[in-house]
Formats: C-alpha cells, sequence, structure tokens
C-alpha cells in the first residue's frame, strides 16, 4: 500500500473515495467481495487518520439480512430487547439491535485492502473540475488528483430550510464505563430514557450494556442548540447515581449528526460521480439512524457497478412525516419526551422500529398516529400543506383539503374542518367580494363610495324582495348567475376562453354540489318560505337522480379532454369526493379554497396591491356583510341554512355584475 505525499505530481486514479467513513468502508468491502476493484487504482482521500474508535454504529434487523449485507463479522454486540426507561420494555426479535465499533469497520476494510494499489492521501478535498464526460480533476492540500469514478462521502451542505421545514441538531456525549458491581442486563438496551431533565429541548440517555459491568451511557439531545460537554457531564453524573456510585469511565464518545428536512445542496456532475451517506440523504433526519442503509446501498452499487444506482429512501409520505416531527422538535421540544413514549407504549415496539425503517404501509401509519396527540400533528400538517400548495395551482388546495377533511372526519374531528372553514368563508370569502368598489369605481371618493355603497345595498335588498315574493325565480336566478360567476373566474385562472363553456362549467360544478347532496340541498330548500320543492323531492326519490349525477360527470369530462385541462379533471375528482361530506363543507371547500382563491390571485393581478393592503381595503364592507349575516343567523331560531342561502344570494348578485366588470376591463387593458 502506497502513500502519496504532499509534493507529488498529479496522479490518476480509477476510483477515488472522498471520506473512509461508514458508506465508503462498506461499499469498498462490497466491491472487494464482487471482484471490482481487481487491477484498479485507488485513491482514498481522507483528512484523518481514522486509528480510533471515533464512531459506534448501531441499527436493528434479523440474522438473514445482515449476513445478506455481509456484516456478519463486523457486529461486536447485539441485543433482543430494548427498553424505552420507564416505559415499555420488548423483545424484538427476530430483529436484533446490533453493534458495530467504528475501529473495526476502519481496520477490516484496511486489511482487505493491502492486497491492492491504494493510496491513502491525507488531505481535504478543495475544488473539484470536470475534464470530461469520465474524468475528474481534484484538488487537494497540495497537488491534484485525476479520478475516473469518484465515491463522495463529505458531510452535507444544507440549503436554507424553507418555512416548513427545520435544522436541528442531534449531539450527543457518552461515557464507556465498568462498574465493581453488576449493574447491567446484557440481553437488554435501553434505546431512550427520558428520565433525566430536558432543559427545553428533547433529551434522554442511550444504554448499551457489553455486559454486566460494562456498558455505554450515552447522552442524548435533539434540539436547536448542541450539547455542552459541562451540561452533559452533569446529566450523566446524576443519571448514573441510580446506576452504580463507583464505576471507571474507560473511554468517551461525542458527536453531532444534524437533524435536517431541507434540502441537500448538491452539484451535477454526472454517472460517474457519486454521492454517498448522509450526503446522498442516507441519514434519517428524525432518528440519525444510518448504518442500514448505507450498507443496502453499498450492496446495490457493487450489483450495478459501474450503473449509477443509489436507494431511495424516502418516500415522499415519510419526508412528510419527518417535517412534522422535526418542526415540532424545533417549536416544541417539550413535546418530544410525550411524543416519543406514548408512541413506545401504545405501539409494539417491532412496528415502532419497522415504521422509522420506513417500512410500514399506509395504514399502519394512520394507525400508528392515532395512538399520538393528534392537534399538534394536525397543525404542522395544516401549515406544511398550505406551504406545499402555495406555489402550486390553486385547484390542488381544494383537492387535497378535500382529502384532509375526509381523513379529519373518519378521525371523527369535523369541527376542526368546520372551523376552518368558517374563517376561511369570513376571511378571504368575503373578503374577495368586498373590494367591488376597487373594480368598479375609476376614483376613490367619499361621495363616490356612499353613492356605490347604496346602489349595492339597494340591489341587494331588490333581489330579497324577489325571494320573498318570487322564491322559485330568485333561487333559479342565483343559481344561473352562480354558475356564470365561478364558470368565469375558473376559466380565467386555467386561460380558457369561451364564454358558453365557462357558463357549462359552472352549472357543472353547481350540479356536482347539489345534485350529489340532494338530501342535504332538499332539507336546505325546505327552510326558504314559500319555495315549491316538489321538483327537487320527485328527482331525490326516483333513479332519475343517478342519471342526472352521471351525467354530469360525463359532460365534465368531455368538458375537460375538449381543453385538455388538468384544472377541470382534478376540480371533478374532488368535487365527487366531497360528496362523501355535507354539502355546506362541500360547498366550501369550493367556494373558498378554488373560487375565492382565484378571485383573490386575479384581484391582486388586477389591481397591483398586495394581500395586506388588499385585506385592509376589504375590511370595512367584509366586517359589515359579517354582520350581516351573524345576525340574520343566529337572530332566528329556526330555518337558518334557508337565511344564509338567501343573503348569500342578495350579496352575490352584484359582487357578480362587479367581477364580470373587472374581467372585461382587464382584458382590454392587455390588449
Amino acid at each position: 500500500m502506497s502513500h502519496i505525499s504532499s509534493h507529488s505530481e498529479s496522479n490518476y486514479f480509477d476510483l477515488v473515495f472522498v471520506g473512509f467513513g461508514a458508506a465508503n468502508c462498506l461499499l469498498l468491502l462490497q466491491l472487494i467481495e464482487k471482484g471490482i476493484l481487481d487491477g484498479k487504482k485507488i485513491g482514498i482521500i481522507e483528512p484523518e487518520v481514522k486509528n480510533k474508535n471515533d464512531r459506534t454504529f448501531c441499527f436493528w434487523s434479523t440474522e438473514k439480512e445482515l449476513e445478506e449485507l455481509n456484516l456478519t463479522k463486523l457486529v461486536s454486540h447485539s441485543w433482543n430487547k430494548i427498553e424505552i426507561g420507564g416505559v415499555s420494555e420488548a423483545n424484538i426479535q427476530p430483529m436484533n439491535y446490533w453493534h458495530v465499533k467504528g475501529i473495526d469497520l476502519y481496520d477490516l476494510t484496511r486489511k482487505k485492502l493491502l492486497r491492492f494499489d491504494v493510496s491513502f492521501i491525507t488531505s481535504f478535498l478543495s475544488k473539484v473540475e470536470k475534464i470530461d464526460s469520465k474524468n475528474f480533476l481534484l484538488s487537494i492540500n497540495e497537488g491534484k488528483v485525476l479520478a475516473k469514478n469518484v465515491f463522495d462521502s463529505r458531510p452535507p451542505e444544507y440549503c436554507k430550510p424553507k418555512k416548513n421545514e427545520s435544522h436541528i441538531f442531534q449531539s450527543f456525549f457518552g461515557w464507556k464505563i465498568s462498574t465493581k458491581d453488576d449493574c447491567f442486563d446484557s440481553d437488554k438496551m435501553v434505546m431512550m430514557d427520558f428520565n433525566v431533565p430536558q432543559g427545553n429541548f428533547t433529551q434522554f440517555v442511550y444504554v448499551l450494556p457489553f455486559d454486566s459491568k460494562n456498558a455505554l451511557i450515552e447522552l442524548t439531545r435533539f434540539g436547536s442548540e448542541k450539547i455542552s460537554l459541562e451540561k452533559a457531564n452533569e446529566i450523566l453524573n446524576e443519571y448514573l447515581k441510580s446506576i452504580s456510585k463507583d464505576y471507571i469511565i474507560n473511554e468517551i464518545e461525542k458527536g453531532v449528526i444534524p437533524m435536517s428536512s431541507a434540502q441537500i445542496k448538491s452539484e451535477t456532475l454526472g454517472d460517474n460521480w457519486r454521492n454517498m451517506g448522509a450526503r446522498n440523504n442516507k441519514v434519517k433526519c428524525t432518528t440519525g439512524f444510518a448504518f442500514h442503509d448505507m450498507a443496502k446501498e453499498a450492496k446495490l452499487i457493487s450489483q450495478h457497478f459501474p450503473k449509477k444506482e443509489s436507494l431511495n429512501r424516502n418516500k415522499l409520505r415519510f419526508a412528510f412525516y419527518d417535517r412534522l416531527l422535526l418542526k415540532i422538535l424545533l417549536e416544541n421540544p417539550e413535546k418530544g419526551k410525550e411524543i416519543f413514549e406514548i408512541l413506545f407504549s401504545k405501539v409494539k415496539t417491532a412496528r415502532v422500529l419497522n415504521f422509522l425503517q420506513e417500512r410500514t404501509t399506509f395504514l399502519e401509519d394512520i394507525l400508528l398516529f392515532s395512538k399520538l396527540p393528534k392537534m399538534i400533528f394536525i397543525k404542522m400538517a395544516i401549515r406544511d400543506f398550505v406551504f406545499q400548495i402555495q406555489k402550486r395551482p390553486i385547484v390542488l388546495l381544494p383537492f387535497f383539503f378535500t382529502l384532509f377533511s375526509l381523513f379529519l372526519y373518519w378521525l371523527e374531528l369535523s369541527n376542526l374542518i368546520i372551523g376552518i372553514l368558517l374563517l376561511g368563508f369570513f376571511t378571504i370569502g368575503l373578503s374577495h367580494g368586498a373590494l367591488d368598489h376597487l373594480t368598479t369605481l375609476k376614483e376613490i371618493s367619499y361621495s363616490s363610495l356612499v353613492k356605490f355603497s347604496l346602489l349595492y345595498i339597494l340591489k341587494a335588498l331588490l333581489y330579497g324582495g324577489i325571494w320573498y315574493v318570487l322564491p322559485d325565480l330568485a333561487l333559479f336566478g342565483f343559481l344561473i348567475y352562480s354558475a356564470f360567476h365561478f364558470g368565469q373566474a375558473d376559466f380565467k385562472e386555467w386561460n380558457i376562453k369561451s364564454r358558453f363553456h365557462s357558463f357549462f362549467w359552472g352549472s357543472i360544478v353547481l350540479s356536482l354540489i347539489l345534485f350529489f347532496h340532494i338530501e342535504e340541498f332538499y332539507t336546505i330548500l325546505n327552510q326558504i318560505p314559500g319555495f315549491a320543492n316538489e321538483f327537487i323531492e320527485v328527482i331525490s326519490q326516483s333513479s332519475a337522480l343517478i342519471v342526472i349525477q352521471i351525467l354530469t360527470l360525463i359532460l365534465g369530462f368531455i368538458l375537460g379532454l375538449r381543453y385538455k385541462s388538468k384544472g377541470i379533471a382534478i376540480s371533478l375528482i374532488y368535487l365527487v369526493l366531497s360528496s362523501f361530506l355535507p354539502v355546506m363543507v362541500s360547498f366550501g371547500i369550493y367556494f373558498i379554497f378554488q373560487h375565492s382563491k382565484n378571485g383573490w390571485k386575479h384581484l391582486k393581478q388586477g389591481l397591483g396591491f398586495g394581500s395586506r393592503k388588499l385585506f385592509l381595503l376589504s375590511l370595512p364592507f367584509s366586517s359589515l356583510a359579517t354582520l350581516t349575516i351573524v345576525l340574520a343567523f343566529f337572530g332566528l331560531k329556526t330555518d337558518q341554512w334557508g337565511v344564509f342561502f338567501i343573503i348569500l344570494s342578495c350579496l352575490s348578485l352584484p359582487h357578480v355584475f362587479s367581477m364580470h366588470h373587472f374581467y372585461i376591463q382587464n382584458r382590454k387593458n392587455k390588449v
């Protein structure tokens, strides 16, 4: 085995391994096993001399999997029982919790490399240049290295966390101790013992007993601040008083693992450059466990080399779970102890371990989360959801909210959905309609506002009079101009230019909401004084209803195909799914999260104002509308939904004319 001095000339290598940590050592062992390194010139760039036990690697798996990953010779100890301090204890067979010493991994890899042409380069990699599609020039402290294949396991750099992402640390400090008396059960390890001061973090002790008198006692902190040496010593000393008063510290272990849901910075350098380990997202950000996945990836790479293959560890839903938990640990660190203790006390340990390895089904995930404190996860899920959809097509917002609503109704948390919809209605729902003075008036003055307001109220009152005299005609008119208005806003958002088809689409939307909730619709109509609802009653009790429902869906999909519109297709899907929800929830989802959101976006673009300013400008009118609805709704002991229906139609009529005028003027200005 040769050594390159700092004064050597540039050197060419078939394979260069940047870093001699777990990921690259495991890969080297697999490549040796497959004979891939035979006849190759190999370079290993590592700034540290790996001659100490600087790491402890632990993971859980079956003995069969251990053999398949070629890890049997590395294991120095194992346990088949796991305890969560003071909460639960479980036998995890056929799995075991395996322990690997870092020095054993380094030494075995060095020993296996003795028969190859290998150069250890004690240096840092400072710069990378891509010579061509197959070669790289690597700048080290003094000199350069030319490489054909590079495996880069340097610590990752993270992008700045987005609003729904978090970046905290798993810092740990441990002692390998020997006690005078028998103190430990060598068949049982303690994964988490939370009986230590939390100090506004999530902190626990980790105990690995090697025999009855020797163990690794390690304090771990999940938090935005790394644990200090002084604090760790204080907590460990206090903790050990309950185990043994007579012990000797043989080794000290410490380290920091980033716990980040932010993206990892990664250059695209081609198929011959492979990021490894943490740099390739092989550290599960909520636990810090990585060794098992690194071993699986090493085997995968060796089986397909030189083809570039990588283990896709993080499924979308597990990435979502990780984001939620990290956000909780960052913003509510005191909840960490409660969450983990409840998790292990109410769910079988083996299932929790499978979940942490991302091996559970979606149904198993739901059952697991049902055991945890619901409200804090729901709160974080809503925040994450809102952030995720902000820069995506608006139609995805009601689609995902429909799925979310169905889930919460299944959990019997319908009040939360009602609360969200009420908040949405009395904010963006009314506010987007309370800006009609800006879309109608050329100049804003006291006199023009008074005149506008009086005319607006007059139109609403006149339509209220029609409801009083001819409720059948009023309902028909309300449905007609609502269909026109809804279709106009949607087609504006989807950039579809057809007045007739936009009205046709609005009619389909209303039909999907009303005819898929025919009994509830019938109940609401019964609350409207003087309304003759025989037609609806006949439909609700005949097979004609099914024909109308199917025909509405068919026409909707034909319209979607006509314009090749994803917006129409997604809307149809979530409107059908929302038929399993109450009618007012179904209508609220469309009205708030699609129609009002579309209108708000168009007003921002057309008026050139931000959301905050628009909201403030709408406040006087939206407050008046809110007061009117609340007084009318709660002022009557009966027929509330019928009254709400009538008031909504009266307020909508002048708004429809104002928005139509706004869209026409906006189109002319663009021309």
